[in-house]
């Protein structure tokens, strides 16, 4: 064990297409493929030395606990992904503080960057530094596995590996497919995106859960397969330098992911789309992550994002500025 500070950082992400399909039940049955990338939204994770125990700090929702004894942790819902990481890591004597600039309930993939943020950091600071491809594979373990919870494991990828870039899920292995890096469309793309907060925050593994059990109807099944068309769809127009197209997959996950459940569109969410639809300039638009409230994607036509931004924004939206994140985990 080391005894000096260790930070670790990690973005959250914004999904263009083909989300779910990255979820176990459905890339086990048929490949899975999304579209995201990471942005500058950060979760961090110091840990520092203490003599004995563990110390625990949330700054976000101003939760701090103790525990003597890493044989007395109990899973209760109160920082469950951080305590597991100790167990992971058999790691005492140690403050873990942590905070995200991501809103709670964002739907941005925080659970994961927090995830990969603390295996960063808890891995350094016991001298057993992983890679980022395992980084993201023991925090996606930790959620499911560990704590028993529905998850993808888009979010775990992107919060480590960064990056604008489109992933493969089969039963067993995650590929990389096309990445954008710089040029004109990347900064087109960067400048037209508007990223809304509804003001709802929501529990992903809840709607996880929900669509789960809905799956064996053929109307979401059709829904699975119009995901993973979206998917490749995006990837085709970002390979074709196509905003325009790349808006068409994004609507096309959108309309296929609102037939997984009814829970994946709420009032709120078709308020803010409506204003988005009144102002004539929205390209295309969908929810982050699972859906029913948090943040809101939207992409704009040239040169016309401040006319929807001032849209939302007048509804009671909150604008969340961002950049594209190429640099994925960081530890220091």
């Amino acid at each position: 064990m080391i005894t000096i500070n260790i930070t670790a950082r990690a973005p959250v992400r914004i999904d263009f297409a083909g989300g779910w399909t990255d979820v176990s039940k459905f890339s086990n049955l048929d490949l899975g493929i999304t579209v995201n990338s990471a942005i500058s939204i950060y979760t961090y994770v110091t840990v520092l030395p203490i003599p004995s125990g563990i110390k625990m700090y949330s700054v976000d929702l101003d939760i701090d606990l103790t525990i003597d004894n890493i044989k007395d942790i109990e899973y209760n819902g109160s920082m469950d992904l951080a305590k597991a990481a100790c167990k992971r890591f058999n790691i005492e004597g140690v403050e873990i503080i942590t905070r995200t600039d991501a809103p709670t309930g964002s739907g941005l993939g925080t659970s994961a960057s927090l995830g990969v943020a603390l295996v960063g950091a808890l891995s350094a600071f016991a001298n057993r530094r992983v890679g980022k491809e395992r980084a993201a594979e023991i925090a996606f373990e930790l959620e499911t596995k560990e704590l028993g919870l529905y998850s993808g494991k888009q979010d775990q990828y992107a919060a480590s590996l960064g990056g604008l870039r489109t992933y493969y899920f089969d039963k067993n292995d995650v590929y990389y497919g096309y990445q954008l890096i710089g040029g004109d469309l990347y900064r087109d793309l960067e400048k037209s995106l508007i990223l809304c907060y509804t003001g709802k925050s929501r529990l992903s593994s809840n709607i996880h859960n929900l669509v789960y059990t809905n799956f064996d109807n053929k109307v979401n099944c059709s829904a699975i397969s119009k995901l993973r068309w979206s998917g490749i769809s995006a990837e085709k127009a970002l390979l074709d330098r196509s905003l325009e197209n790349l808006a068409e997959a994004i609507n096309i996950s959108w309309e296929a992911q609102k037939h997984l459940h009814p829970s994946v569109v709420d009032e709120t969410t078709v308020k803010f789309f409506e204003v988005a639809e009144n102002t004539k300039v929205c390209m295309a638009g969908k929810a982050t992550g699972a859906g029913g409230g948090g943040c809101l994607l939207f992409l704009t036509a040239a040169n016309k994002e401040h006319i929807l931004r001032k849209a939302l924004k007048e509804a009671g939206g909150t604008i969340l500025h961002f950049n594209f994140d190429n640099e994925g985990l960081q530890i220091w």
